[in-house]
Formats: structure tokens, sequence, C-alpha cells
């Protein structure tokens, strides 16, 4: 996934860093799904300390995806745009739950006589092929909205509205009536924008090389980070403790809980980006680009190493202590190699871009 900056067309490095990390953070989560089902003790717990500290993998690849795309007016049309991201992100992930649809529920459900186009529809239309292809969908509508979106970026205005209007109608009072028990009516909100629309501006906002936060506002957003990450944990482990069973209502990557540890973590990349442009090796930096080109290929694919080998063939408990610690660098790696094995494939990059 390599990245060119819109203002002098040279690599951004710690677009590429961040991008090689939340890939890991989403393998992370990925090998840690039996947060998902409350269990008394201390693993479970584990497993919500793992949850809480990479949840903002999936924020920053939409404020990433804002960094890349939203001055995109810049180097061409709309047209040409739109013809891009298709290519780039539907066609393979139509090519994907086709075969992931053929695979599953065929081969391995028994029910190749039974697959029929309608059977693929709904089962795509409903997400069911692979849940995790969620991201996809919502990326794809994102990038509906880009051309749209991409218009007021010179408003400054505008674009603060947007993101403090989003923040707080989706962000802090839902979550302010979930605490206090009181319903929260979704349509008190902009209209205009959505979460995954507010962390794009954010990530194009802060992206900018002019873009300035002083020493002091740098030490709120710290405090302000730490402090959910240590609410959210709490909360969750109380409430779930209490109801024996997982209270979600921060499971949402519009929480505020969610939204200022991901902009601490974009922020604090890029204030890095000059101490690691300088103590990155050669080899460090050919490693660093094969596996940010190969990040998109290793989330198509993780999930059916992890489910159908791993925790399929191999037997492996997804609560195994292993799996949640050692496990995802075992798949990430493994998929790592697989990707960028099959983009030496003529042709293959049309299904791994």
């Amino acid at each position: 996934m390599g990245v060119v900056s819109s203002n002098n067309n040279r690599r951004v490095l710690y677009f590429d860093v961040l991008t090689v990390c939340a890939a890991f953070a989403v393998v992370v989560l990925h090998c840690n799904g039996s947060v998902h089902t409350y269990s008394p003790g201390p693993r479970w717990a584990f497993s919500l300390l793992v949850e809480v500290l990479f949840f903002w993998a999936v924020p920053v690849f939409f404020m990433l995806n804002g960094a890349k795309t939203l001055s995109y007016r810049d180097r061409y049309s709309t047209k040409e745009f739109l013809i891009k991201r298709c290519k780039r992100i539907f066609i393979p992930y139509l090519a994907w739950s086709v075969f992931l649809y053929v695979y599953r529920f065929g081969f391995i459900g028994g029910g190749v006589l039974r697959l029929s186009i309608t059977g693929f529809i709904d089962a795509f239309m409903n997400n069911t092929i692979e849940p995790t292809y969620w991201f996809f969908i919502s990326m794809i509508g994102v990038t509906l909205s880009v051309p749209v979106i991409s218009l007021i970026i010179s408003n400054h205005s505008a674009v603060r509205y947007l993101i403090l209007g989003t923040f707080l109608f989706s962000s802090v009072l839902p979550f302010v009536f979930g605490f206090i028990g009181l319903p929260w009516n979704a349509d008190f909100s902009i209209q205009s924008s959505s979460i995954y629309i507010m962390y794009l501006l954010i990530g194009y906002e802060i992206s900018k090389p002019d873009f300035q936060i002083s020493r002091r506002g740098t030490c709120y957003l710290a405090v302000l980070a730490l402090f959910s990450l240590l609410f959210r944990f709490a909360y969750t482990y109380i409430n779930s403790s209490q109801a024996m069973g997982v209270d979600r209502l921060l499971f949402s990557y519009g929480a505020f809980t969610a939204v200022f540890p991901s902009v601490w973590i974009f922020l604090t990349f890029k204030r890095v980006e000059p101490a690691i442009s300088k103590r990155l090796t050669k080899r460090g930096f050919r490693l660093l680009m094969s596996a940010s080109q190969s990040s998109f290929g290793i989330y198509l694919i993780h999930k059916l190493l992890l489910d159908n080998i791993i925790c399929g063939a191999m037997h492996v408990s997804m609560d195994s202590l292993w799996l949640k610690t050692v496990g995802p660098i075992i798949v990430f790696t493994i998929c790592w190699v697989i990707v960028a094995l099959l983009r030496k494939i003529p042709g293959f990059k049309i299904l791994i871009p």
C-alpha cells in the first residue's frame, strides 16, 4: 500500500508504518475473538485488555484513507479516482467473496450442488460469507462519498464543523446516554456525515505537513487517550462481570473511547517519522515496503488461515493463550509471505492490489 504525498509526490514513510501496524493490530484482534464470549476469570480480562489496546486499527485505516484520497483532485479526475478505487477495493473484495463462498458454503459445507447465484447474492449482501469483510463494504461507501467530501476540504470551518459535530452527536452523547441507561435517538446527528467520514476528515486534517499541535495539546491528547483506554476496560469489565455477559456498549469504533487513542496513535507516528527514517536501513526499508504493500492482501486472507487451518484443521481453541500472544505474529508472517509470493504472479495483483 504505497503512499504518495499530495504535496510533493514523495513517499510518506509514517503512512506505511501505520499501515503495517494497523494490519498487524487487526490480526491481533481477530486472534483474540474469545473476548466476545464472557467467561469469569483472568483469561477473559486479558482478552479484554488486548481488545482495548489494539482497537485503534480500523479507525486508523479510515484516517489513512482520508489522508491519501481526499486531495485526489490534485492528481486525477473523479472518474479516474473511482475507477482506481474500484480496482483496488471492490474487485478484490468481490473475487475473494466468490472464492470463500464456494469454499466455505460448498466444499467445506458439503453443499456444492446447492450453490447458486441468488445464494451468493444473499450471503454477499448480508455479509455472511466472511463477516470481517464488513470493512470493505464500509470503505466502498466512504469511497463513494469522497468526491463530495473532497469539495469542502478547503473550507476549514466546514471541516471542523463536521468533525466536531459528528464527534459530539455520534461519539459522545449516545454513549453518555447509554451510561446512564437512557435512550438516544440516532437521528440526532449530523446527517451529512458519519463516524467513518469523521475519521476520514480527521486523517486528512492531521496528516497535512503544516498541521501543528502544541506540547500542551499533545499532553492533553495523551491523557484523553489513556483515560479512554482505562475507562473502556474498567467499564466493560465491571458491567460484564455484573451481567455475566459481555457489555458491548463500547465495542464501537464510533465511541469516544476509540477516537482519542486512534488520533493519538496517528499523531505519534507522524511525530516520530524523522527518527524512524533516520534509523531505517535499506533492508529495513525494503521489508517495510513489502509489508505495507502486502497489508491489503493480509486482511483479505488472514481469517481463512485463522479459521479454517489454525482453529479448524489444527483444532487450536480461540481461547488459547498461545493464539492470543504468539498467534498474531505467526498468522501475520505466514500471510505476508503468501501475499508477497502471490503478488509476483503475473496478473494476480488484480486480486491482491
